[in-house]
């Protein structure tokens, strides 16, 4: 039996010529599955691929420049992105930084201590207002 992996796109419907480029993409990559590419909704199982633009909704993708979407080098890239889950998505912290200049993903757990602690001393005073 051969497992088959849904690979969201983005834009949708594909073009002839890139459907052609990731079925080039897809046999230079060696593993032991099918992939089908998908319209990429909000919700889409695993990362994105996208051909030159962002996907209109939050997700983590790997973006094709606009000027590399008909270089098979860089559809070949992207998907191993797409497939492995590669450092280097554009991902959800990405698309708040980019919103929210400032932005930033906080991952350290002590960094992320001293935030619940200042968090908790506003509220604190917010309710201490309040009374």
């Amino acid at each position: 039996m051969s497992v088959t992996i849904p690979i969201p796109v983005h834009p949708w419907p594909l073009t002839p010529e890139r459907l052609a480029l990731l079925k080039q993409a897809k046999a230079a990559i060696d593993v032991p599955f099918k992939i089908v590419p998908v319209e990429s909704v909000p919700g889409s199982p695993g990362n994105v691929l996208a051909f030159g633009e962002l996907p209109p909704h939050l997700c983590s993708v790997a973006l094709i420049r606009p000027e590399n979407v008909d270089n098979p080098a860089s559809v070949l890239a992207a998907l191993r992105a797409v497939l492995t889950s590669a450092d280097g998505l554009f991902d959800e912290a990405d698309y708040l930084a980019a919103l929210l200049p400032g932005t930033r993903e906080v991952t350290d757990p002590l960094e992320l201590l001293a935030l619940d602690d200042l968090l908790e001393e506003r509220a604190m005073r917010r309710e201490a207002v309040a009374a």
